[in-house]
């Protein structure tokens, strides 16, 4: 909540993309509705609001916004493409900026540089990949984020390798794993493997 606003609404927006993949693979709006309507049946004192089919066009959408979620594609046809700007002002006044999925991979250096500022690490097809595999009791650390949450095992595309920011100022690693060596490529391929990961995965 922001500071001097006493029991005001949280204000949380949502950003969507819209569909891609294939039929009901990544469905952006749908996703961020759920996750609104989710906030909303808690009873929270938040006005969750969802932007479909990407960065709203009114220059004034996300004014006071309290925190953000960009979930869509990344690369070229990334929700805040050319918004690098409007993301960093919104991140210095306060804001909390939260990405879901693919959107952790920006199109473009200035959006690079941007979500590296806001939100400390992306993913880099040339470095991180994003194999499917079954996570067991992954290594959770000691925050408010993580209270109550109890060993777990979930097979799903976790994404692994993000490349942070050198100085790591900022940034706690709330849920860490390794997958196993069989899941990562032995050729060199965006998104697939390259010589960084297999020796991160190697040095286990």
């Amino acid at each position: 909540m922001a500071d001097g606003r006493g029991d005001a609404a949280t204000r949380i927006h949502f950003i969507a993309g819209p569909p891609s993949h294939g039929w009901n693979e990544h469905e952006h709006v749908d996703g961020c509705r759920l996750l609104a309507e989710a906030l909303r049946r808690a009873k929270l004192n938040v006005i969750a609001t969802v932007h479909t089919n990407g960065w709203p066009a009114r220059a004034d959408a996300l004014e006071g916004a309290d925190a953000l979620v960009l979930y869509g594609d990344g690369g070229d046809a990334h929700v805040a493409a050319g918004q690098a700007d409007a993301l960093r002002r919104l991140s210095e006044a306060g804001t909390g900026i939260g990405v879901l999925h693919y959107a952790l991979m920006p199109g473009g250096e200035p959006l690079e540089r941007a979500l590296m500022a806001c939100i400390g690490g992306v993913y880099d097809p040339a470095w991180s990949v994003n194999p499917i595999w079954t996570m067991t009791d992954p290594k959770l650390a000691r925050h408010p984020v993580t209270s109550g949450v109890n060993p777990f095992a979930l097979r799903e595309e976790w994404y692994f390798h993000i490349r942070f920011r050198e100085d790591g100022e900022g940034i706690t690693p709330l849920l860490s794993a390794l997958p196993p060596p069989e899941v990562v490529s032995e050729r060199d391929a965006p998104h697939r493997g390259n010589p960084a990961v297999r020796q991160a995965i190697a040095e286990r």
